[in-house]
């Protein structure tokens, strides 16, 4: 029998497989009345991705548990990094230290890089153990990434990056001449930014937007609750205190958000958040003063980030047409039955 987008066509009952109430909690309906039971922390056949967690192990504390202790590892560790790194240069001085050594500069640049690479393995420790759920479930309905589709965004993607930033960037406020030290933060950007956006992608997108999600019966109210609390989530994990910049991030995160639900996973934001942060960051390092690039006070931001919300904007419903037109599949086709 021939599946859409993952399901089979003639299953014409509640696409969500459960009732269409939005309760919090963790209903009996977790498990369809007189259908095959999933094995435990796998998902069901029909749900979309942002319902992934909503399993027969779903408990309306463990997404709590989970944000506050990831915030928590990731706090203890940055600030384990950071003593490393005044140790390291205290060392190089002869002893001494101040704190002006901790002042932005390619070393702090890579640190802090690494430090937001380290969701990647705290968000599997969420998943696989507080969840009891495969990897694989955390990147799409499928139970995996789907690399090829995200090579061939990433591809079309950078050189329209690369020509709106420019042009962006030529159009908005200067931050100061370029710095002595660009080449090193370009270098750095380059190789870390990648996983640094596909770390947060998977935690913020790929576990909050679903884990937030599972409190929900109803899959509308799961993906909307899902959304603003992943996004608000986002927003103030940049610790903005501009407005312009802070409805810049919201705005990101939502955008990303109603893409790996249209897309059944998070090929999309990942393409988008990693070619974003290296195009700007390889060429913000060229034409600025990354010593400056990361003030996120006060008039800093503008209207002209209006810009940038509607050129991402765009640029994910293009990619969301592309691989919808190509059949991408947007629900669970066959779980891991008990």
């Amino acid at each position: 029998m021939t599946e859409i987008n993952g399901r089979d066509p003639n299953h014409i009952d509640n696409p969500t497989g459960h009732p269409a109430s939005a309760t919090v909690g963790t209903p009996s309906s977790s498990v369809p009345a007189g259908g095959p039971v999933p094995a435990p922390g796998m998902p069901r056949e029909g749900q979309t991705y942002p319902e992934t967690l909503r399993t027969a192990t779903a408990r309306w504390w463990k997404p709590v548990v989970a944000i506050l202790g990831a915030v928590v590892v990731f706090l203890i560790a940055n600030v384990g990094l950071i003593f490393g790194v005044g140790i390291y240069l205290a060392a190089s001085n002869g002893g001494d230290f101040s704190m002006e050594m901790l002042e932005m500069s390619p070393l702090m640049y890579g640190v802090t890089l690494l430090s937001l690479v380290l969701l990647l393995p705290i968000t599997w420790v969420i998943v696989r153990f507080i969840h009891g759920q495969p990897w694989g479930y955390t990147f799409s309905v499928l139970g995996g990434l789907r690399w090829t589709w995200l090579w061939r965004m990433i591809a079309v993607l950078l050189p329209v990056f690369v020509i709106y930033m420019i042009v962006f960037m030529s159009l908005t406020p200067d931050t100061g001449p370029r710095g002595a030290d660009w080449l090193a933060y370009a270098l750095i950007g380059a190789l870390l930014m990648p996983f640094q956006a596909a770390a947060e992608e998977v935690f913020f997108r790929g576990y909050v937007l679903r884990g937030i999600g599972a409190w929900f019966a109803g899959e509308r109210a799961g993906f909307a609750v899902g959304l603003l609390v992943s996004s608000l989530l986002f927003m103030t994990a940049h610790f903005a205190a501009d407005p312009w910049l802070n409805l810049y991030y919201f705005a990101f995160g939502a955008t990303l958000a109603v893409a790996a639900k249209l897309t059944g996973g998070i090929e999309v934001p990942i393409a988008m958040h990693v070619v974003n942060n290296v195009v700007s960051g390889v060429i913000g390092a060229y034409t600025t003063d990354m010593a400056k690039a990361f003030d996120r006070s006060v008039g800093v931001g503008g209207p002209f980030m209006l810009v940038q919300i509607v050129f991402v904007a765009l640029c994910t419903a293009a990619l969301v047409w592309w691989l919808r037109r190509g059949d991408v599949a947007v629900r669970v086709a066959r779980p891991v039955m008990a």
